[in-house]
């Protein structure tokens, strides 16, 4: 229902002051609801001054008030006459007619209003309600029947429900509220995507309809269909520009398909129209760090607090922003601050595990003990809890006990796993004929060369790469991406059939993929580094893709990288291999073997660069890796543990100490409790 927009207009400075001094009494007496003196007023006004627009706007809202709205019209006509300028007198005159039903009349206002050049917000929400409204009055079904579907949808009775259906659905086949109840019904079943048929149905009758369009546009969020959402959104902006959650519904999408500059605009725009909304400020918090912009994420995640104290996420995601970027004091406040809220979080004891000094307070490691023996917890949950423990018990130089929790954290994980060997290996060989397939077609004809190069630093998880990526971004030249997930992403579509790299899937594919990158460019930016691991199994369409780019594969001590390994839990549940030692030592000796054949079938491809090796000469490593990418020597690039960006992966506490020799042997305490797993491993090597 459209509701009158009650602003009283005072006459302006050039007016008698004996007429301004009774208008003002009169909207005094008006917002008191005195309506019997205020209409007194205005009618006084009115006597000597019969055109008076704001004494006539006035009274036409007191009559509408008292119940007497074709009385108002009248009024209201008489202050557009004397001053057409005036939107809000318009405004108050169609929503009168509106509310009385005379919808003819209505139309025929509105246009003259928009012929007058009044084009706001509030005319188009008009113009689309009458747009809609005609419509439906051809086309809709009765209040009673539209009441006996939702009956027997409450009542479960659904055959009788989708009988009914049908049946209306011949008589009335243009309804809305049909179709809404159609799409009620998707909605219990879960069947989302008839619900989005059914929506871009109604969408099909009334294309500028806003509440169907936000419905559509969030169920496509759901269903992650990122491209329809963005369209779907898009269209609602047109219609209502300055609605937040449309805009921050747009940053969401735009940030699922990683284009972050598109995004960030969105929430922002989301956040200036609504700043106390502390969704959007974790949001956007979030991807500020994503793309690199610490200050203004933590800022983000400051308002975020401030404005919800109470919230687990803004003090979580804060706390963990501020461990990743090297606050540990800080951090530990924020993550005890989330623990009031949510007592038995495993991913904040965990969190805390790695930032709490046991030797000094091991208060901590007996609450979690305590959780772990009095809670009912999921799998994952003690999985964790278990980890954390561990790593107390670590610090603690309990390595016995450590090691115990360690062992019960892999099983459970591994128990919760559908990890198979058996398809690992399958993949691996499906990964050698790709490369076989790479290595001997015609190259693929590249666009124009990009300003920016990629890096990828590859090799094993736990290998080093994230120190690599450290050193590199210290560089004046050198941004940091993080994990990027594309090529990965790109790669296993090729390999499981569903995706061929032809010319136009390759052109497409560097397109997003410079786009992404550039993202975490900064102004003097050259190179941006890829530090997903994994990617060591892409080098073959590294070099399709990317003749341009720098490949450093990072080697490391096998046990060191290994144990590493099965000593960590890792979020994403992308390292399933690492929760059994046996299926670990089989990942690794794939691994070893696949860049063994890159290196023969690829030469002068990547270059190795030896971990040990890194640690124990820093500068004159730095200096060889800094030759190999093409670019000047910069002496903070041997102080890693001075560069202020976030490192989003397990290895953010490490990176943040000055780079120091002995990390690769610290597995060998637990070899007495690791009988013969790692005997298969290849012995330590060396450049």
């Amino acid at each position: 229902m459209w509701h009158i927009n009650c602003y009283f207009y005072r006459i302006g400075a050039r007016q008698l002051n004996q007429i301004s001094k009774i208008l003002d009494d009169a909207i005094a007496a008006h917002e008191e609801e005195n309506f019997l003196q205020a209409a007194d007023l205005y009618l006084q006004i009115l006597k000597d001054n019969p055109n008076q627009p704001d004494a006539n706007h006035n009274l036409g809202l007191l009559s509408v008030h008292t119940g007497k709205a074709r009385e108002g019209i009248h009024f209201f006509e008489n202050a557009i006459n004397s001053n057409p300028t005036v939107s809000t007198y318009w405004l108050s005159l169609l929503n009168t007619l509106i509310s009385l039903k005379e919808l003819k009349e209505a139309k025929n206002i509105l246009e003259q209003a928009t012929a007058m050049g009044h084009k706001s917000r509030d005319f188009s929400k008009i113009h689309h309600f009458l747009k809609e409204l005609k419509c439906r009055n051809n086309n809709e079904i009765s209040e009673f029947q539209l009441t006996e579907l939702y009956s027997f949808l409450e009542k479960k009775r659904f055959k009788r429900f989708q009988t009914k259906i049908k049946k209306y659905s011949k008589k009335y086949p243009n309804s809305i509220k049909l179709k809404e109840a159609e799409v009620q019904a998707f909605c219990h079943f879960k069947k989302y995507s008839s619900m989005c048929l059914k929506l871009k149905e109604i969408l099909a009758l009334y294309p500028d309809s806003l509440k169907h369009l936000l419905q559509l546009g969030s169920l496509s969020l759901k269903m992650k269909e990122y491209d329809q959402a963005i369209s779907t959104f898009s269209m609602a902006l047109k219609i209502d520009p300055r609605n937040p959650r449309t805009n921050y519904n747009l940053g969401v999408a735009y940030s699922a398909i990683h284009k972050f500059k598109e995004s960030i605009a969105y929430y922002e725009k989301s956040f200036l129209l609504n700043p106390e909304n502390a969704e959007t400020l974790i949001s956007l918090g979030n991807l500020y760090a994503e793309v690199g912009k610490i200050e203004q994420a933590i800022d983000m995640l400051r308002k975020s607090v401030a404005i919800a104290p109470l919230k687990f996420e803004a003090n979580f995601n804060l706390g963990h922003l501020l461990s990743t970027s090297g606050n540990y004091s800080e951090a530990r406040k924020y993550f005890f601050r989330a623990l009031e809220i949510y007592p038995k979080n495993p991913l904040t004891h965990q969190a805390l595990s790695s930032l709490i000094d046991y030797k000094s307070d091991n208060t901590h490691l007996k609450k979690m003990e305590k959780i772990i023996l009095s809670e009912k917890l999921d799998t994952k949950s003690e999985a964790i809890f278990n980890f954390s423990i561990a790593k107390a018990y670590e610090e603690l130089g309990n390595c016995e006990k450590a090691f115990e929790h360690y062992k019960t954290a892999n099983l459970l994980q591994h128990e919760n796993s559908d990890y198979c060997s058996t398809k690992e290996k399958q993949f691996f060989a499906a990964l050698k004929d790709l490369g076989s397939k790479v290595k001997g077609q015609i190259p693929i004809k590249l666009p124009l060369k990009r300003s920016l190069v990629p890096i990828f630093i590859v090799g094993m998880p736990r290998s080093g790469t994230s120190l690599v990526e450290q050193i590199l971004t210290a560089h004046t030249k050198i941004s940091g991406g993080g994990e990027l997930k594309s090529l990965s992403n790109f790669g296993n579509l090729i390999i499981d059939k569903k995706l061929l790299y032809s010319q136009q899937q390759v052109d497409i594919f560097r397109e997003n993929y410079f786009q992404e990158l550039s993202s975490f460019a900064g102004e003097n930016t050259n190179f941006v580094t890829d530090k997903l691991p994994h990617n060591f199994r892409f080098i073959p369409l590294i070099k399709l893709l990317f003749p341009e780019s720098k490949i450093i594969h990072v080697k490391r001590d096998p046990s060191a990288t290994c144990w590493s390994n099965y000593a960590r839990y890792f979020n994403n549940g992308s390292l399933e291999y690492s929760y059994d030692l046996t299926n670990l030592v089989d990942f690794y000796l794939m691994y070893e073997d696949l860049m063994n054949l890159w290196s023969k079938n690829f030469p002068n491809t990547f270059y190795d660069l030896n971990y040990e090796q890194l640690v124990s000469d820093c500068h004159t490593e730095i200096r060889k890796i800094l030759e190999y990418i093409g670019t000047d020597f910069e002496k903070a690039c041997t102080l890693p543990h001075e560069n202020k960006r976030v490192v989003k992966t397990s290895s953010n506490k490490q990176v943040r100490k000055k780079i120091y020799r002995g990390s690769s042997l610290a597995w060998k305490k637990y070899e007495p409790f690791l009988g013969n797993a790692f005997d298969r491993l290849p012995k330590f090597y060396t450049n």
